[in-house]
Order: C-alpha cells, then sequence, then structure tokens
C-alpha cells in the first residue's frame, strides 16, 4: 500500500511539474509573438528559443514516463530510445538556448559587435539550434535493436554514445557558467566606472537574476549529470544508475518551472505583458459573468 501511495504521489508530483512548466513557458512563448514591444526585441527571440526547448524537455520526460508506466516497461532498445528522443531533443535545444543567452548578455555588457544583428538575424538562430540538436538524436540509434531490461536512456546508449553526451554536457556545463562569471566580472567593472545612478540602481537586480539562473542551472544541470557520470565510472548497479538518471530527468523538468522565474518573471517587460495579460483575462471573465447574472436575471 505504501508503494502504491508513493507512485501515486510521484505520478501526481511530475504532472504538477510538467503542467506548470509546459504552461509558463508557453505562456512566455505567447507573450513575446503577441506584444509588438517584445517581438521586436532580438533577445527575446532566444528567450523563445529556451522556452520551446523547455516544453520540448518537459513533454518528452512526461511520454518517456507515461508510456513506461503504461507499457510496464519498453523491452527493445530502439523502442526506448524513440520514446525518450523527445526529452533528448529539449535537452539539447534548452542548453543551447542558455549557452547563446548568456553569449549575448556577455556581447552587451562587454560592447562587443561581432556583426550587425537584427531581430531577423535572432529568429534564424532559431530554426539552425532545432536542426543542429536533431543530430544527435539520430546518432542514438547507431547500434543493434537489442531486447533490453531497463528503459533508462543513460543505459542503453551505446559508449560511444555515452562519451559524447559526457562531452557535451561537461561542454555546456562549463561554457554557461563561465560565461556568467564573465559577465558579473565586466559588469562589475563596468559599474565601478560610472556613477550614473540608474546604472548603480540596477545593480543588485542585475546580480539577484545572474546568481538566480546560476543556481538553478548548477543545481538543475550540473551535479545530477555530474553525479551520474561518476555513478557509471564507479560501476555501480544498473538499478542504482537508473535512479541516477531518473534523477536528472526530475530536476531537467523542475528547471522548466524555475526558469520561467529566472528568464521570464525577472525580465521587466515580459513580466509587464504579462500582468495586463491576465488583468485582460480577468476583465473579459468578469464580462462574461455579468453577462449571465443579467440573462437569468
Amino acid at each position: 500500500m505504501g508503494s502504491l501511495d508513493g507512485q501515486a504521489a510521484m505520478i501526481a508530483l511530475r504532472c504538477a511539474i510538467f503542467v506548470a512548466g509546459v504552461s509558463g513557458n508557453g505562456l512566455i512563448i505567447f507573450l513575446i509573438l503577441r506584444v509588438k514591444k517584445l517581438r521586436t526585441e532580438r533577445f527575446n527571440w532566444l528567450i523563445v528559443l529556451l522556452a520551446f526547448g523547455d516544453i520540448l524537455l518537459g513533454m518528452g520526460i512526461a511520454v518517456d514516463y507515461l508510456t513506461t508506466l503504461l507499457t510496464g516497461g519498453v523491452q527493445w532498445r530502439f523502442s526506448c530510445l524513440g520514446v525518450g528522443s523527445v526529452a533528448l531533443y529539449g535537452d539539447h535545444v534548452a542548453q543551447l538556448g542558455m549557452l547563446l543567452i548568456a553569449f549575448d548578455r556577455m556581447t552587451v555588457i562587454k560592447k562587443v559587435h561581432i556583426v550587425k544583428t537584427d531581430k531577423n538575424v535572432y529568429a534564424t538562430i532559431i530554426p539552425l539550434v532545432l536542426l543542429l540538436s536533431l543530430v544527435p538524436i539520430a546518432f542514438q540509434f547507431w547500434n543493434s535493436n537489442d531486447p533490453i531490461v531497463i528503459c533508462q536512456l543513460s543505459l542503453v546508449w551505446t559508449k560511444q554514445f555515452a562519451l559524447y553526451m559526457t562531452i557535451a554536457s561537461s561542454f555546456f556545463n562549463i561554457s554557461i557558467l563561465v560565461s556568467y562569471l564573465v559577465i558579473v566580472f565586466y559588469y562589475r567593472r563596468l559599474v565601478r566606472q560610472t556613477s550614473h545612478s540608474s546604472v548603480q540602481a540596477n545593480k543588485k537586480h542585475f546580480m539577484k537574476v545572474v546568481l538566480g539562473i546560476v543556481v538553478v542551472y548548477f543545481l538543475m544541470w550540473c551535479v545530477p549529470k555530474w553525479n551520474l557520470v561518476a555513478m557509471r565510472l564507479s560501476g555501480v548497479s544498473p538499478r542504482t544508475l537508473a535512479l541516477c538518471g531518473m534523477a536528472v530527468d526530475m530536476c531537467e523538468v523542475l528547471s522548466t518551472c524555475l526558469n520561467v522565474v529566472v528568464y521570464g518573471y525577472t525580465h521587466r517587460d515580459l513580466r509587464e505583458a504579462g500582468k495586463s495579460f491576465l488583468k485582460y483575462v480577468r476583465s473579459q471573465n468578469t464580462s462574461t459573468t455579468s453577462v449571465i447574472t443579467s440573462q437569468r436575471v
């Protein structure tokens, strides 16, 4: 009975996180595409990319979990890889989005203009990232379709693909964390060089946002994957490795909710657009209720 209660609680928790993450990121994309001021700002297209990656990630992990739950476990390698491909695709899209956001902020603070860019160039980045992220999805099927015992991506990957994932994760982890360290360094130097009141006033807010981004990324993306690599190298049992893989999935889907806060709510224009939209929805609901009430009377 306790096992059933625990399983039901886990399902409820995953469903709640999934709904919150997909709804929040969907709202971000909707607002940016709907509001002209947000749509014409080039940086916001990178937010769209990250939000789309988070939606894919959340949906992929939900599909993976529900498929395993309904079928009692996928018993063939390619079937397992196919079910997990959406989450893996979202993983690559989301991390490329976070890396591009960090790079954009770094170039803005350093006032580096490598090329003259506008929103159309940034919008073009989205399909390029989506296409590029498909490449590793195809390579994971570079093996025979053997029967498997446990459907866990980290267990059914080939050694070569597992090595690629370790290298790719390390690249993203180091690049994103180092980028934000560079951002903090140059921003602090910029603040010291100017006495402008607006810069001084925004310093604390900026540092809080950067700290939130770094903490979320480090705890949700770095630590779980580093732990998974350490467990794989130490030769633990497949069950323990599967549990570590589940922890990675859980942290990644949780990050889809936290990203709504650190990338969405902290964005002033996006936050104001969200508040205006919610006020509009409430006013429409109030008007509809008033009309229905008057008709009944």
